[in-house]
């Protein structure tokens, strides 16, 4: 029995579920969340089950698509020294997870609401899947045409294709909002990101033979693009948030994570080696983290009853990111907000006291040595 379950462990494994488990899957989920807002659903059976199968169907998409991926890289992962764990899997193991990926991904479109667009976006990204990765296509040796394509079916189509879902059936109103403006930020952040998995993979990528964006603009270009990317995206997504519903509070606290991060990035960077381009992610955590959890406290504010959905995404970011509630990120943004609240009550205890014309520093005591003192 133990050694099944470690079979069955290193299957799913080998479709590189730990990086999209954090990444796509909290992404998508997010801007679910926002749909359910933005268009006034209420917190029914109905949205509980559109939105449980929303999770299922993102599930399937992101299996399928890397199980495709890792797949037809074997021969070029095995030329570049890169760890495929597809290759060392039998066929009938392949085969088992890409019918359990379809199945999920097919299974929830017998429940949620649905089109010919729905069904038109659903081929859209299953072709993208196939004609990235599957010879005589194979589009992802093309390096300006596959950073187009990963950043469509990693991001564009899977957004556009929840946003139709949730807005079919609702009123004109409400569905020809701006929403339709969060594409633009939407393709600066997955054009962004694709880059910077070229730049990790690029000394690997050369020894397979493959050519990337970052091959061919080489360093300082890399970087020149990278950082209009992030201002493009910042300064898009920041626009579009703020035209949205409840934009003021969604572009606050997206402003102030970005100078939170910002400030931690350059003090780490005093104390630690200079690490190329790491600044360009700063923004990804609040996409994956943050954001769903603003939007669900936004939901709660409406009607206490989303409680539930608070609760399942609760459990869902614990298997997700394990990490960052124990260490990372998480702990560095609680130390900088501890150390931003001691300032701010020091600095109002310091001028409570100057009021009457008692000066701390110069006495070179804290507030209970002087209280003390003054006892004795």
């Amino acid at each position: 029995m133990k050694k099944l379950v470690h079979k069955g462990k290193s299957a799913i494994e080998s479709t590189r579920i730990n990086d999209w488990k954090s990444s796509f899957v909290p992404f998508v989920l997010g801007f679910v969340y926002l749909w359910i807002f933005l268009f006034d659903f209420q917190p029914t059976t109905k949205t509980f089950f559109i939105s449980l199968f929303s999770l299922l169907t993102t599930l399937g998409f992101a299996s399928f698509g890397y199980i495709i991926n890792e797949w037809f890289d074997i021969e070029e992962d095995k030329r570049a020294g890169k760890l495929n764990r597809f290759a060392f899997l039998s066929n009938r193991t392949k085969y088992l997870l890409l019918s359990t990926s379809l199945v999920l991904l097919f299974f929830p479109w017998y429940f949620l609401p649905y089109d010919y667009l729905s069904f038109t976006l659903i081929g859209l990204e299953l072709l993208s899947f196939l004609v990235y990765s599957i010879l005589p296509f194979r589009l992802k040796r093309f390096p300006l045409l596959s950073c187009i394509l990963d950043t469509m079916y990693a991001y564009l189509i899977p957004l556009l294709l929840s946003m139709h879902t949730f807005s079919i059936g609702v009123p004109e109103k409400l569905s020809q909002s701006n929403v339709l403006l969060l594409l633009i930020p939407i393709f600066l952040i997955g054009f962004k990101n694709i880059l910077l998995h070229q730049v990790k993979d690029s000394i690997k990528d050369a020894f397979a033979g493959r050519k990337t964006m970052p091959h061919i603009l080489g360093v300082e270009k890399t970087d020149k693009l990278l950082q209009i990317l992030f201002i493009a995206e910042i300064t898009s997504f920041a626009f579009v948030l703020q035209s949205l519903k409840a934009g003021l509070l969604l572009v606050s606290c997206y402003l102030v994570y970005v100078l939170i991060k910002t400030y931690i990035h350059k003090s780490l960077q005093i104390n630690a080696p200079f690490q190329p381009f790491t600044f360009f992610t700063l923004s990804d955590g609040f996409y994956q983290i943050w954001f769903p959890f603003i939007v669900l406290f936004l939901l709660m504010l409406h009607n206490s009853a989303w409680l539930f959905l608070v609760c399942i995404h609760l459990a869902i970011a614990a298997f997700s990111f394990q990490s960052f509630f124990l260490k990372g990120d998480f702990s560095k943004m609680i130390d900088f907000i501890t150390h931003v609240f001691s300032l701010l009550i020091n600095y109002l205890i310091f001028y409570f006291f100057l009021l009457f014309g008692i000066n701390l520093k110069r006495e070179k005591v804290s507030v209970w040595q002087y209280i003390s003192k003054k006892r004795n």
